[in-house]
């Protein structure tokens, strides 16, 4: 989960409050951390979000640079259009051009627990059927009988979209 630092101070602050009643699930919740960090901060009595230190794999971006990226990753879930690892890869690395570095299996388990409502696209093999079908004549026949519709029926606007359709609801602004 992406915060900022007045996110985590407004939540140790309510964390060490002496009559709260708020439990640290609750907390986690209201200001979207999760609920284990949280914990580890008051277990170790750090009180101070200027004294957060990061574990683990090297971020190899900003935390300006990862909420630009889990913004476009979710807005791309939101378009039916789930990013693959192959894209990250190539988005941190347009990030840091200058520098050499290698997104490690580590660095990847560290991205996926920030952000565990992102979903990666999974490739689909093709059926065998499909496979053998799709011949370069099969190919030609298909775009003539396109090509003789299209011209019989005069279309004005021709859309061209996959299965999922349209959703209007949807938006990346």
């Amino acid at each position: 989960m992406l915060y900022t630092d007045e996110q985590l101070q407004l939540a140790l602050d309510k964390l060490k409050e002496p009559n709260s009643n708020s439990s640290v699930n609750s907390i986690s919740k209201l200001y979207g951390i999760s609920e284990p960090t949280l914990r580890r901060y008051k277990r170790n009595n750090i009180t101070n979000a200027q004294n957060r230190k990061r574990g683990g794999a090297s971020k190899h971006i900003t935390d300006g640079q990862e909420r630009t990226l889990v913004e476009w990753i979710r807005c791309m879930q939101l378009l039916h259009t789930p990013v693959s690892r192959n894209q990250i890869k190539k988005i941190v690395l347009s990030f840091n051009s200058e520098k050499k570095i290698e997104l490690t299996s580590k660095w990847w388990r560290r991205f996926e627990s920030d952000h565990p409502d992102i979903t990666w696209k999974v490739s689909e093999s093709l059926e065998k059927i499909r496979i053998d079908s799709t011949t370069p004549s099969a190919i030609y026949q298909f775009f003539e009988k396109l090509k003789q519709k299209v011209e019989e029926r005069k279309y004005q606007l021709i859309w061209n979209m996959d299965e999922t359709g349209i959703n209007g609801a949807n938006s990346c602004t």
